[in-house]
């Protein structure tokens, strides 16, 4: 499954606007495999060991680029003018029976480089060092570079209905991914048999990838961590353990987070950490509202858990936007005033308290849709999963 025509056209037009404004002559859109959320974005597809770009002239239709080690399997990819440009290779490979051409090449194809007065760049903070040089080479020194990433992200930021309907599935499955986890959490599994498990479950349910290595910390040390990568650590009974985990449905980006006990055995101390980190969940979905930027956001949450004694124990943003990264544009932290809350949005909320007495850290999350002045549940089973859980 890709991406469909009308989404499609939508999205293009979306950036030639932004290339008229501007007056950019050409835009590149930089991805790779780990960062591949704006690419995505325009083609449904994600390169494997090449690095690829989507190439937009102004007024213009755009080409796919990358090296030849994606070109068949680009076949994928909604936009299916390809080339593969010398930057884009894997280094020191050669590939006799392809066609591989220079950035000036691929450039005189639209407009002669002399005249490319201004190019914008998409994922200037990860473009490698050697594929910008070589563009540079490849380009007047008169030619100024802008980076329009933001603009470009924000354009991601309220979701189509197809859009909903691809989180929507990501969100099922995440619930059963995050139930696989929580029956594999028994004294003496280690934290990467419970982190396969998750990941298991989600790829047999139709995830493509995922939008973060599973989180899972256990013991009053790790579980304390804002986010740990599984180990080799073994678990047990009755210790904490911090998790989040995020398939990916259609490259769409889902994320479950929420603290358990090792057996299900929760002393006093867990089971009132977790009631007031569920409590504040509920009360911040209650009250967000349309219009409310950043910083009167994350005063809700903030106030709720002062309230409850924890004021050292917040340390984090509470609530962020989700689609196609897990964390995106807008970000909603603490000192913006700047983004507000949209219908379209989907955004994650995220019940963080870390350096918690005894058992380290806590942490409960799901997502909700913006959906006519109100949050909706991306997925209802989400908050039933977590009410059973202490009973």
């Amino acid at each position: 499954m890709s991406i469909p025509d009308k989404e499609y056209q939508s999205r293009m037009a979306k950036v030639q606007n932004i290339l008229e404004e501007k007056e950019i002559d050409l835009a590149i859109v930089y991805f790779d495999e780990y960062n591949n959320m704006n690419g995505r974005y325009l083609t449904g597809w994600t390169p494997f060991f090449d690095k690829s770009a989507v190439i937009i002239p102004r007024g213009k239709d755009p080409v796919l680029v990358g090296g030849p080690e994606s070109e068949d399997f680009a076949r994928d990819a909604y936009i299916k003018n390809y080339r593969n440009v010398d930057a884009f290779k894997i280094p020191e490979e050669e590939y006799p029976s392809s066609k591989i051409i220079t950035f000036k090449e691929l450039f005189s194809e639209f407009i002669e480089v002399s005249r490319i007065k201004k190019v914008g760049i998409v994922g200037g903070s990860i473009i490698t060092h050697m594929i910008y040089s070589e563009m540079m080479k490849n380009l007047d020194s008169s030619t100024e570079v802008t980076d329009i990433t933001a603009e470009f992200e924000r354009l991601r930021a309220i979701k189509s209905a197809w859009e909903i309907e691809m989180s929507k599935k990501a969100y099922s499955i995440v619930n059963e991914a995050f139930l696989a986890f929580k029956d594999a959490l028994v004294d003496g599994n280690t934290e990467l048999m419970a982190a396969g498990a998750a990941e298991g479950k989600a790829r047999a349910l139709g995830a493509d990838s995922f939008g973060y290595s599973t989180i899972t910390g256990s013991g009053e040390e790790r579980a304390g961590l804002y986010v740990s990568r599984a180990n080799e650590k073994k678990l047990v009974s009755g210790e904490f353990v911090m998790n989040g985990i995020s398939p990916r449905y259609n490259g769409y980006t889902s994320t479950i987070c929420c603290s358990l006990a090792v057996d299900g055995k929760y002393d006093e101390l867990q089971k009132r950490y977790f009631n007031d980190a569920l409590e504040g969940l509920f009360y911040t979905r209650d009250n967000l509202k349309v219009g409310m930027n950043g910083k009167e956001i994350n005063s809700i949450p903030k106030n709720f858990f002062i309230k409850k004694g924890y004021e050292k124990n917040v340390t984090s943003a509470f609530v962020h936007s989700n689609g196609l990264s897990e964390y995106e544009i807008p970000y909603f932290g603490p000192n913006n005033e700047k983004d507000v809350i949209q219908n379209g949005m989907i955004l994650c909320l995220d019940m963080g308290l870390f350096h918690l007495e005894k058992h380290g850290g806590i942490r409960i999350e799901t997502a909700y849709h913006v959906n006519n002045d109100k949050l909706e549940p991306m997925s209802k089973r989400a908050e039933d999963i977590f009410r059973s859980i202490i009973k």
